[in-house]
């Protein structure tokens, strides 16, 4: 049972993130965007390997040289380092290394918002901006796969700041920030078989 739940957490936090995620379609004609096939197979010899990343060719690998072994890896690393590298100079500043985190934690933000904008959007039947405890149930049925315990009353007072018996966004995130999945059962029968939404 454990290790059934285990996976069903597994697979929630999956789903969610890529519920939450969207994938944008590339432009096959663009020239500047090259796949990385990461299916293909190896075709270097482990002795060609050694060879291209024993930089001094003296028959020894550093930890630096031997870094330089996947090349996947050090593709995908040399285009996250110009990612960073604002103005393409080769280094990477520190002002420019914090500019690129501000930039993300930007971007997760307004993921974040979008996400919690659209939930409500589904989730919030009588358009309050606020979910009460039937449509947080709803939430919790349709979007994690679980359905509340007996004390589910604690759990909505717990989050509820204002003392309304409903959440409004910010507390809603606050929920969604810290779930606290031991207060919740699977909406999977045991047999494995049957969803009960």
């Amino acid at each position: 049972m454990n290790k059934f739940l285990i996976f069903l957490l597994i697979f929630v936090i999956l789903s969610i993130t890529c519920e939450t995620f969207k994938l944008i379609p590339i432009d096959e004609d663009d020239d500047d965007v090259e796949a990385i096939n990461f299916n293909k197979d190896d075709t270097e010899t482990k002795e060609e390997k050694f060879l291209r990343i024993d930089e001094d060719a003296d028959e020894n690998l550093t930890f630096d040289e031997f870094l330089h072994s996947d090349m996947n890896y050090e593709k995908i690393k040399k285009e996250e380092f110009e990612s960073y590298d604002r103005n393409g100079d080769g280094i990477v500043t520190k002002g420019e290394y914090y500019d690129k985190h501000k930039e993300d934690e930007e971007e997760f933000k307004n993921h974040h918002t979008n996400y919690i904008n659209e939930l409500f959007e589904e989730f919030d039947i009588d358009k309050n901006n606020k979910l009460n405890e039937r449509e947080v149930e709803n939430v919790l049925r349709k979007k994690f796969l679980l359905k509340p315990k007996s004390n589910f009353n604690h759990v909505i007072s717990s989050f509820d700041k204002d003392g309304d018996s409903e959440w409004n966004k910010e507390e809603y995130s606050g929920f969604d920030k810290k779930l606290p999945f031991e207060e919740f059962d699977s909406v999977i029968n045991g047999d494995k078989k049957t969803i009960n939404l």
